[in-house]
Parts: C-alpha cells; structure tokens; sequence
C-alpha cells in the first residue's frame, strides 16, 4: 500500500535540496543505530505489554473473544527484528547508497568523561556504530569535574573536543581523558529564594556550593542583571569544598526565620525581580565564576514564585543554565545551607519534582524536545538512551495510567 502523494508532497519538496537530504539520511542512520535497533526495539515492546498483560485476558474474553493478543506480539517482534533489513534496502535504493561502513569509537577512561554522537550519549564501549559513505559525524567529548579531555586519536586525531569527520571507509576513533592538574575546583549557584511567601517573608537569598576546593572569597561581588547593582563580599569570606554559604539581602530577616543557618553574608542593598531575573557570581578579579538567569514562568517551576518553595538545583554537578535542572523545594521556605540530598527525592519524569509525574511534566518534556534538543535533561530521559524523545513522552504517559 503507497501512500497517496499529497501526503508525502512536503518531504519530497524538501529533499530537493541537498543538504535536507544530507541530513535526512545522516538521522535516519542515527535512528539505525540507537532508537531502531531491534533489540532495543523488543525490549520496549516486552516493556509495553508487560504494562498491559494482567489486564489483556478480561479485555480479550470481554471485546475480542478470538483474539490471540501473544501471537500479535510475536509479529510485532518479528517487525522490529527484520525491519532494519527492509528499510536500509528501501533506502539505499531510492538514495542510490552505497553499503555502510563502520565507525569503531572506543573511549580511555570513560569513568572521567562522557561521549555525544550526533546529539546521542555513548556507553558499553566500545561502540560499533554505521553510517553511508559521505556522511558526517559529530563528536562531542564532555570531560567531567576534575578531568580534562586529551585528544582524539585513530583514523582522526585533533585536541578539540568537537570533531567532526566525513565517513568516506570504515574508520576507528579513540577519545582520551585525563586528570586536570589544574582543576581548582568550582563555586555553583543552587539554591534561589526570589519571592518570600508573605508568612515567611525572609527576604531574597542565593546559596552557593564549593565543589571539589576551599575558596577565599574575599571581595568577590554578587550581581543581578544590573551592573550597577554590586554587593561586595566582606573581607575574610571563605567557603571549604563541600559546604555552603547564603547570600542574604535582609541579615536581620533572614536570622530571624532561619536561626540555625551559621554561614550567612550579607546585606545586598538590591532585590530579586519576582517575574525573572540573573544571579551573577564574580571573583576578585572580576571574572564570572557563575550565573543563573531564572523566570517565574515554565519550564521554572513557579511553586518558587510566592508560594513557599525556592528554586533548587537538582545536582551541583548539572548545568545550572537550564529550567529543566531546577526543581521546586519539597522543603518549605526552601534549605538554605543544607545539602540538596536531604531535601530532594529525584524521581524519573518527575521534572517539575513536585512528587507527581502528571502533565506539567508531559508538557516540560515536550519543551525540553524543542528547546534543547532533547539534550541534557536527564531526568526526562527515561529509555537512558541519552536522547529525550516521543519515546520518553509515551513511557511517562505509560507511568500516569498506571498510577
């Protein structure tokens, strides 16, 4: 059965052009190798129908008395394992393709860094990926804290982290990680009270973490989305690695509320804005160390526009640039000073981490998919594929009917 051409009229415009159908063809071989492959394939279909296997024998007896529901499993299985084979062979002939070749990509020390193909994470390695001749390949090598990445090397050496390579014959790809002898560690913004609840009304504050290092933090200055706005860090601040410091507009308010929270500055002379604004951290020489541009609206949480929670980040180690790694406080009034895993319980799909995985968190992916790709937003990524896709949408749905 052929589709009727008004239906496919759009994409046949677009693969006029050459570089669409560059494209095209380079995501369907991104597709081969991570979401299509078959075994990934049954392993979903096994997840799907597990969901479903206790209730099918009353819908079968009550709807469709001479169904066999296994046996329509079994085709599905059968779909997914021969699919591949079908479509490469539609494909390589309406393309005029060459056969594939193979890009072995093996990682040194993948405990000291990770690896993006084509937007997609890479594990298990060594990994055996394949591609038509012509295409290119983006590699991204991201070292984590405390590592540096070294350089690329086998059929294609570079010392920048992004390599990209046109797969012409078959090609091997090794990516080197090391220490960082100079890594001094990192101060992080993670925690945000902007808009008090009226009967908590402890003024705005910032918390800061030191990762991995103490830092003297004397003179550093505290920022908003004005420059003119300054707070300048008394001298003799300090903060030990592993600890945390809070930022203070109103001293006295603060205490007040907040008894128990030693290691406190302040007091900054400017507000936070309720409807959005940006933290900046600068050291003495006036380098930024660290900023957070954050909204009252989604994909914020806006449980920390006035209604007692504060934004948190979900882990010191997240980018801190994106909504989707901020959470609302479980906690009330938030947990100035306090380390986040007492107070955050990470739940997959839960991205609004308010407990309930519901259609705030749908809508959350959804945004995650258009604004970023479906890149770095982990907790959405409930496949672990390293991609936030439909497929993540259908399983998160799967999760709200179940509950």
């Amino acid at each position: 059965m052929q589709n009727s051409p008004q239906s496919t009229l759009l994409l046949r415009k677009l693969l006029e052009n050459d570089e669409f159908e560059r494209r095209f063809i380079t995501r369907f071989c991104d597709l081969i190798n991570f979401n299509f492959k078959p075994e990934y394939m049954l392993e979903y279909i096994d997840f799907l129908s597990g969901n479903i296997a206790d209730e099918m024998p009353i819908h079968v007896e009550n709807w469709y008395p001479d169904h066999d529901w296994e046996a329509q499993l079994d085709w599905l299985r059968q779909f997914a394992s021969l699919r591949e084979d079908y479509i490469t062979e539609d494909f390589e002939s309406y393309f005029n393709l060459d056969a594939f070749r193979f890009v072995y990509i093996n990682c040194e020390n993948p405990e000291y860094g990770s690896i993006k193909l084509n937007g997609f994470t890479l594990s298990n390695f060594p990994v055996l990926v394949k591609y038509y001749p012509g295409m290119d390949v983006s590699l991204s090598a991201e070292p984590l804290n405390e590592y540096v990445f070294n350089g690329w090397t086998g059929d294609s050496n570079s010392d920048l982290p992004l390599l990209t390579v046109t797969v012409d014959d078959n090609l091997f790809i090794q990516c080197l990680f090391g220490p960082d002898n100079e890594y001094e560690g990192e101060v992080v913004i993670t925690e945000i009270n902007y808009h008090s609840s009226s009967d908590f009304d402890t003024g705005d504050w910032i918390e800061l973490y030191a990762l991995d290092s103490d830092f003297d933090m004397s003179e550093w200055q505290l920022k908003d989305e004005n420059d003119d706005n300054v707070y300048d860090f008394p001298l003799g601040t300090s903060l030990n690695a592993d600890e945390f410091l809070v930022i203070a507009r109103t001293l006295e308010e603060f205490h007040y509320y907040h008894p128990d929270v030693q290691n406190v500055i302040g007091s900054f002379g400017f507000g936070l804005s309720d409807s959005g604004d940006m933290v900046r951290i600068f050291n003495q020489n006036l380098e930024q160390i660290d900023s957070v541009a954050y909204s009252d609206n989604p994909p914020w949480p806006v449980q920390a526009d006035g209604d007692g929670a504060t934004l948190q980040l979900l882990d010191p180690e997240l980018p801190n640039e994106f909504a989707h790694n901020w959470s609302a406080s479980l906690t009330l009034h938030g947990t100035p000073g306090r380390w986040l895993a007492e107070n955050i319980v990470e739940q997959d799909g839960d991205l609004n981490n308010d407990g309930v995985i519901d259609i705030l968190d749908i809508i959350m992916t959804v945004f995650c998919i258009l604004e970023y790709q479906g890149l770095d937003c982990p907790i959405a990524d409930l496949d672990d594929n390293g991609v936030v896709d439909v497929l993540d949408i259908v399983s998160m749905i799967d999760i709200i009917l179940d509950t």
